[in-house]
């Protein structure tokens, strides 16, 4: 699969990368239009402190496809269209070690920024990041959703 990644300050190269699998919660999604955001044009830049050592795949506003199903993953199906919540629990902190959802957790990753975003054919994410996508709604509308709509 491709994947523009980001190598540090002003740099990006798209590459070639093995298609990934989901773990136990997780779901692939085909990537059908992710966006840039501001945050993106200052990680490349350099003006955003960086939180991950490059390489990693930006990408924080994505909408897709769910292309495979991973481990205890009942709540959708491959082919389900789906906006993606860029956060992630960080699995550390006394909530997610009580077992809390992304809401509940104090040190939340950042699709695109903590682990690989979706500036690639396809993105792995959390089963609960995932929210069905209506079929009137466009994906690129969708992708809008996924952060500039839904952070104001």
């Amino acid at each position: 699969m491709r994947a523009m990644r980001f190598l540090g300050t002003g740099r990006l190269e798209l590459q070639d990368l093995p298609a990934p699998t989901p773990g136990e919660g997780e779901v692939v999604v085909d990537v059908h239009a992710c966006g840039i955001c501001a945050s993106d044009v200052h990680l490349v830049d350099g003006s955003l402190p960086l939180r991950t050592p490059p390489p990693f795949t930006p990408g924080h506003e994505a909408s897709g496809r769910i292309s495979a199903l991973g481990a205890g993953v009942r709540d959708f199906t491959p082919g389900e269209r789906v906006v993606l919540f860029a956060g992630r629990r960080c699995g550390k902190c006394p909530p997610c070690r009580r077992g809390g959802d992304a809401d509940d957790c104090s040190a939340v990753l950042t699709m695109g920024f903590d682990y690989d975003g979706a500036w690639a054919d396809q993105v792995v994410v959390p089963a609960s990041a995932c929210v069905r996508l209506p079929g009137a709604v466009p994906f690129d509308v969708g992708a809008l959703l996924a952060d500039a709509v839904a952070t104001p």
